[in-house]
């Protein structure tokens, strides 16, 4: 989460950042990095392509209401399923 007002996507481009996320509270959107040093919003990551950004809002959203721990289970599980089972504990 970063203040408004400051246009942070160009000093990404210019120093060649790939991928950057955005988090307002609510959404998250993700940008890649276009020929022509311009960001694009995309709903796949390209550095994560497995991980579905829907249903990482899903966890974000309910980060103020439940503890770091049962949050990091609940993420550690649901990526295991959807990595098919090959994911480390």
């Amino acid at each position: 989460m970063t203040r408004p007002g400051i246009e942070k996507l160009e000093i990404y481009a210019a120093l060649g950042v790939p991928e950057v996320w955005r988090f307002d509270g609510r959404r998250l959107r993700v940008f890649v990095l276009e020929s022509g040093a311009q960001y694009r919003e995309v709903r796949k990551s390209a550095a994560f392509p497995f991980l579905p950004i829907d249903d990482l809002e899903r966890f974000l959203d309910d980060v103020p209401n439940s503890s770091e721990t049962r949050l990091l289970r609940s993420f550690r599980d649901w990526v295991q399923k959807a990595l098919g089972g090959h994911a480390r504990p």
